[in-house]
């Protein structure tokens, strides 16, 4: 399922290579791993050697059908060239479409495709696959650990470190602004270490914010408090209503599997307030 994910945001040709580095990244939870984003890197760089190629390698497509293919993206995007001339064995394929239309521009594109040099994606393999290991040293576990071996596998209980957030104040609903509480739970009464934390940013500026936590520490409730930050400078106080046609937030989800659970979870907790969350 990865692999098809993987090639999934390979194959999207309406997305540039900068969003697709950042797709795999996510997905592959590559952010912490050198090896791993120089591998996502150079997979961008030879995306499309690697989307025609798989489909040729896997039969999806006899190589005329893919030379076919090739030749109609490289017509689009000059990038494709070198796949192109790979393919026919002829560095000028590279810029054929370009002369044939006869476009200084296009032509100085596609020629600079055709002096790139094709990835070696082989030299980037993972030999030892998910057993790699791409940082070096000793790794040494925290106190409190305990290791069980069965027959079928070996288990590590790593306890949670023991976080002092006494210092932290708590920040109660009712700082809220009372049309926006009913988009929490009703079980919530105050917030968190983490979101009281970045609440004054959150709900009194428009600065932009990087949150890193775990899953289940309640980066959504940071989320919603972003977007009812918009909300309000959107909201006709004496009509006690919202401009709906004069305003549209985005929220991009972390990858495409998880977008109908974003709009569910947005839907539900924006209807009191009248907003329409939909797929775009």
């Amino acid at each position: 399922a990865r692999a098809e994910a993987v090639l999934g945001f390979l194959s999207a040709e309406d997305e540039p290579d900068g969003v697709v580095a950042t797709q795999l990244m996510m997905a592959l939870d590559a952010f912490s791993d050198p090896a791993v984003e120089a591998w996502v890197n150079a997979v961008v760089t030879g995306r499309w050697a690697v989307v025609y190629g798989l489909r040729k390698a896997t039969g999806q497509a006899s190589h005329d059908d893919v030379v076919a293919q090739v030749r109609e993206h490289a017509g689009r995007d000059a990038a494709v060239g070198p796949v192109l001339a790979a393919l026919t064995g002829s560095a000028a394929a590279a810029a054929a479409n370009a002369d044939d239309n006869n476009d200084p521009a296009a032509t100085g594109g596609a020629r600079r495709a055709a002096d790139m040099q094709i990835v070696d994606l082989e030299a980037f393999a993972f030999e030892q696959g998910s057993r790699l290991m791409a940082k070096r040293g000793k790794t040494i576990v925290p106190t409190g650990t305990t290791n069980n071996t069965y027959k079928t596998h070996q288990e590590i209980i790593i306890p949670p470190q023991d976080t002092d957030t006494s210092h932290v104040q708590l920040v109660p609903l009712t700082e809220f602004a009372p049309w926006s509480r009913p988009t929490f739970p009703s079980y919530v009464k105050q917030l968190n270490p983490m979101q009281s934390t970045v609440f004054p940013s959150a709900y009194h500026t428009d600065e932009n914010l990087l949150v890193c936590a775990p899953t289940g520490a309640g980066k959504t409730n940071v989320a919603m408090t972003t977007i009812l930050r918009e909300l309000a400078k959107w909201r006709d106080e004496e009509r006690d209503a919202f401009h709906y046609d004069l305003v549209k937030l985005v929220y991009i989800a972390p990858m495409k599997a998880l977008v109908q659970e974003v709009v569910r979870t947005f839907g539900e907790r924006l209807a009191p307030l009248g907003i329409r969350v939909a797929e775009l």
